[in-house]
């Protein structure tokens, strides 16, 4: 690999007027994404799910850690579709 590459596009003019990225950039939107990227991309979407990233380079690429991933899922991350809006945990209190 070569160079590192972390490109942060602030605002929709940015983001349209950016050329492009390589397959292992890492791309940060502002705004939600007008079109498909040729590397990782987060916009504001999908960092709601992920929370914070981890990014390490890896032997091959880049390796990148979710808070989420770490955390696992909480029943105030009601954010993520998989969550119903009525947590099971919350019916299932043990009170022995």
């Amino acid at each position: 690999m070569g160079e590192v590459r972390v490109i942060h596009l602030a605002g929709k003019a940015a983001q349209r007027s950016f050329l492009g990225c390589r397959s292992d950039d890492i791309v940060i939107l502002s705004t939600a994404a007008e079109r498909v990227f040729n590397c990782e991309t987060y916009d504001p979407k999908r960092l709601r799910e992920t929370k914070s990233l981890g990014v390490t380079r890896g032997a091959v690429g880049w390796d990148i850690i979710t808070a989420n991933a770490v955390a696992g899922q909480r029943p105030w991350s009601r954010h993520s579709p998989e969550i119903p809006a009525r947590h099971p945990l919350w019916a299932r209190a043990d009170l022995r």
